[in-house]
């Protein structure tokens, strides 16, 4: 592969982007800003989004809708956005007390997402009127390193700053399992095929592992 574009103009380190769709992309940077570029304008800034008070730490783009998007942050809030809308920011969840390190919308669902944080805890989320849906937390574990659901959203794959995988059921809000030593240092992140029976994890020790039903 070759590159086509480049583009440049947050004020920070860039901690995460994704697509939108064919012509936009959207980057979050440790300058506290979201951007929204416009690929077909040559990545020309659309759009920036300031109400984050630190560092952007993660992202995820919902699947049923993509122009709305989740962003966790050192300041401690997750906050939902439509970038159709003139007042961007939709909603904004500050129950937690410590950094925000993974956010992850639940597939099928336009308003409910994921999001874990430096403590340990897992919180599942409805972006409209509910709030707190269900709480996961492993009291020996801190750091959420990366979420991700199964395909049925039943179950919730999550990593912490430790060399195991645990599985959460989503409903109970118990844990299901727990891959000990899935690496030999902390996993770093999960992601789910798009048939839903592999997982993909790597880790710290430079391992890229899948795993599936024997």
């Amino acid at each position: 592969m070759s590159k086509t574009m480049e583009i440049v103009g947050h004020a920070g380190i860039v901690t995460c982007c994704n697509f939108l769709n064919e012509n936009f992309i959207v980057s979050g940077s440790n300058d506290s800003v979201l951007i929204l570029w416009d690929i077909e304008k040559e990545g020309a800034s659309v759009r920036q989004f300031v109400d984050h008070e630190s560092e952007i730490t993660c992202m995820d783009v919902c699947e049923e809708d993509r122009n709305i998007i989740v962003s966790g942050s050192d300041d401690t809030t997750i906050r939902v956005w439509d970038v159709r809308v003139k007042e961007p920011c939709t909603r904004v969840f500050e129950e937690s007390k410590s950094s925000i390190n993974s956010v992850k919308f639940m597939p099928g669902r336009r308003t409910t997402l994921a999001a874990g944080d430096d403590s340990g805890v897992i919180r599942l989320l409805d972006t409209k009127a509910i709030g707190k849906l269900a709480e996961y937390r492993q009291e020996e574990v801190e750091g959420v390193r990366s979420l991700v659901f199964s395909s049925s959203a039943r179950m919730l794959f999550a990593t912490y700053k430790t060399p195991d995988i645990f599985v959460w059921d989503t409903l109970s809000e118990n844990p299901v399992t727990k891959i000990e030593n899935a690496h030999r240092h902390q996993v770093t992140s999960l992601a789910i095929s798009s048939e839903g029976d592999l997982l993909l994890s790597t880790g710290q020790d430079g391992a890229i592992k899948i795993w599936g039903k024997k």
